[in-house]
This record gives C-alpha cells, sequence and structure tokens, in this order.
C-alpha cells in the first residue's frame, strides 16, 4: 500500500523545519564561533573561550603580512633581545612596563649584568668571604613574571638572612637547556658557592623546541632557540647560533623540506593543511580543538615518561650541568617548581618521573610539588596566569632556604 495523498506534503513540511532548524542552528553556532574567535598576538586566529584560551586556529601557517609585522616587533624590542647561543635574553640596564594580572602597573628592571636587579646594583666577581652565593637559571618563574622584584621568590629568598646573595638568570619562556646555556654564557664567572636549575616542568618540552611557534602557536612568533640532540648517547647542540630574524621567517614561510625542522619536536606538516570547509569558522574551531586535544596527550605522555623523548633529554642535560657546575667548585642543585595544571597528577615527591631519574644522577633535587599540594587551597598560590602570587613566592623562598640549609 502507498502513502496516503495527505501524507506526503505533511513529511515535506517535515523535512522542511528539519532543514530550516539545521540551518539556523548551524548559523548560529557559526556565528558563536566568528563571535569567539579573536587574533593572537602574533596575529594568527585563535579562539578565546575559558577552556580554550591556549588553542590557535588551523591551519598552523603564517601570511606574509604577519611575518613581515612580527619582523617589525623584533627590530623595535627593548626589554628582551635575540642573542645569537641562547635564543634570546635580556638587555642590560633595561626597563619594561607591564601589567599584574589585576592591571596594576608593574616595572621589570635589570641591572648593567642584564640579571633581574634593581638597575644600580652590580654583583662582584668574587663572593664575598664566608657568604653564600646562590646563581638561578630558569624560566620565567624564576624570573619572577607578574610580580615586583620585591615580591619574586629569588629576592624573598636573599632576605632569609644575612650572608645570602641570589642572583637571578631567569629569563621568561626558556627551556632547561637555554637555562643551562645562560649558565655557560653569564654564570660561570660568578663565583658562586650553589648553582640552582629551576625547572617548571613544561621546560623540559621546550627542550625538544627549535622555533617558539611550533611549541605555542599562539606566542613567541619569530623566536628560535637552539637545543640539545641526543646522538649516540651524546649531547650535540643544533640550530646554534640561531638563525636571524629573517631567516627564521623563511624557515615559518615554506616549512616543508627545511633540514633543521628534522629536530623540531613539535612540527606536524598535517597542521599546516587547510580544507575547503574552513570557510566555516565553526568546522575550523572544531578542527582545531580536535588537534590541541592530540597536542594535550602528546604533553601528557611527555610528562609521565610513557614517551621518553623529554625525560631522557632533560636527565642527559642535568648530567652535563651537574659536571661542569662541580668543575667550577661550586655546587649544582635542581629545583622543582610546581605547575599548577599537574598538581593533581603528581603530588608526591617522587610522583614525577624526572624527579627519580635525577636523583640516580646523585644530583641534590629539591621538588617543591609537595608543598604546594599539602595546602589547603594550593591555586591561592598562583595568579590566573599560573604564575606564582606574592603569596606563592613566599612560599617558595621560605621552603628553598629550609631545603638548602639542610642540604649544607
Amino acid at each position: 500500500m502507498g502513502s496516503s495523498p495527505s501524507s506526503a506534503p505533511k513529511k515535506r513540511r517535515l523535512w522542511l523545519r528539519l532543514c530550516v532548524t539545521l540551518t539556523i542552528s548551524f548559523l548560529a553556532l557559526e556565528g558563536l564561533a566568528r563571535w569567539y574567535s579573536q587574533e593572537a598576538s602574533n596575529g594568527m586566529d585563535s579562539v578565546r573561550f575559558k577552556r580554550l584560551a591556549q588553542c590557535a586556529l588551523l591551519p598552523y601557517q603564517p601570511t606574509d603580512e604577519v611575518l613581515e609585522s612580527w619582523l617589525g616587533k623584533i627590530d623595535e624590542a627593548r626589554f628582551k633581545k635575540v642573542h645569537p647561543e641562547l635564543g634570546w635574553s635580556h638587555s642590560r640596564s633595561a626597563t619594561s612596563k607591564v601589567r599584574d594580572p589585576h592591571g596594576r602597573p608593574l616595572l621589570y628592571t635589570t641591572n648593567s649584568q642584564g640579571f633581574r636587579a634593581e638597575p644600580d646594583r652590580v654583583y662582584p666577581p668574587t663572593c664575598p668571604p664566608g657568604g653564600t652565593r646562590l646563581v638561578v637559571l630558569g624560566d620565567s618563574f624564576t624570573f619572577g613574571a607578574d610580580v615586583s622584584l620585591e615580591d619574586a621568590w629569588t629576592t624573598k629568598l636573599e632576605e632569609q638572612r644575612e650572608g645570602i646573595e641570589v642572583i637571578n638568570l631567569g629569563v621568561p619562556a626558556y627551556g632547561m637547556d637555554q637555562a643551562f646555556l645562560r649558565w655557560r654564557v653569564d654564570g660561570t664567572e660568578l663565583d658562586a658557592t650553589h648553582v640552582l636549575l629551576v625547572i617548571w616542568p613544561e621546560d623540559i618540552l621546550r627542550n625538544l623546541n627549535l622555533f617558539r611557534y611550533y611549541l605555542m602557536p599562539r606566542s613567541g612568533f619569530l623566536l628560535a632557540k637552539p637545543r640539545f640532540v641526543l646522538e649516540g648517547g651524546e649531547l650535540q647542540l643544533v640550530n646554534s647560533p640561531i638563525p636571524a630574524a629573517d631567516e627564521v621567517a623563511a624557515i615559518l614561510r615554506s616549512p616543508l623540506g627545511q633540514d633543521i625542522l628534522e629536530h623540531e619536536y613539535w612540527f606536524d606538516p598535517s597542521e599546516l593543511e587547510s580544507s575547503p570547509l574552513d570557510a566555516s569558522r565553526l568546522v575550523r574551531v572544531l578542527r582545531s580543538v580536535g588537534k590541541a586535544q592530540k597536542r594535550l596527550v602528546k604533553r601528557q605522555r611527555l610528562y609521565s615518561g610513557e614517551d621518553p623523548t623529554a625525560i631522557d633529554l632533560a636527565v642527559a642535560i642535568a648530567g652535563r650541568f651537574q659536571r661542569e657546575v662541580e668543575a667550577t667548585g661550586a655546587r649544582p642543585v635542581v629545583v622543582i617548581l610546581p605547575q599548577q595544571d599537574l598538581l593533581e597528577r603528581f603530588p608526591g615527591d617522587e610522583d614525577f618521573p624526572l624527579v627519580g631519574r635525577l636523583r640516580e644522577l646523585g644530583l641534590d633535587v629539591i621538588n617543591l610539588f609537595p608543598l604546594f599540594t599539602s595546602e589547603e587551597d594550593p591555586f591561592s598560590l598562583f595568579y590566573p596566569s599560573a604564575h606564582f602570587n606574592p603569596k606563592g613566592c613566599t612560599k617558595v623562598a621560605d621552603a628553598l632556604y629550609a631545603e638548602l640549609e639542610a642540604l649544607n
């Protein structure tokens, strides 16, 4: 039996309503996707949902216009400068006016040696007799990003007692490889009694990176860095000296076939591919969120050691650091700073696999994860930017002082 004559118009109306509903829903979602899209600091598209704050939009292929814009920004930079051996570092006797996460004005300063310090403070080449001189190496958590110099944990550590001198060689966005290389460039002549290699866990992922854009597609557009690679169990330095900014732009413009990218762990040719469907911002956002999730899984495998690439390299760098610091007569110490998104995963002293591997080398390792996880509200020690707030800095300084005293 066929459909009754009256049923056919009803079906057509149902299909029409369905098509209209789907079209309206798609257009509404498309509008939201466009509304919540924004331009990242490097000129590339991103989405600004809170939980997707680090999600750049595919494809990860900068335009010529954006590259030219970033070349101009490098030329205009004052506080941070390109450094052929380190990738980037601080200018000497420089100031930078910024704002903290609450919007309050903040001033970063370096002294004539390029260290974070009061502009008129100069560290003599020898440690005062009977004193303790700590040379501290690390990234933005060591530098003291988002806090004033007086609130930085390095300053608070120096205030623990008379006779302690803390020299802050931290530079934002450094990997532990760059921190170690800065010791070679700026730290070996400082007559340290202790050298602290301070590791924020993401630093071991940065060790696998050559061009900041491929690790963090929303930031650091033309920043390039050297990196160590393991060949036959030995460390070899590649991308050193780093290419000039216009050469980096050329690599980002045409990455396929670039030999140097064989050493870029975070380069994925599939992320360069565009789709005809990318004309829809909604489709582009969904594709990008899927890629961001895959990157997150990749990161977690590196932290846990399930993929041993990052931890193996970190251990090799730490071993070289240990030998070279001991050769100067100073004591090498590794400090592990807590990372906000890993607190629940690695709460105990040796839960983070890197810690045990470093102690196998005979290194003194101070792991501050347990210090934070023992707090009733550990997140109260961080700013929304994930950097330590003044309360967190005080916590770090007090704990480090106690731990360092125990080592002696």
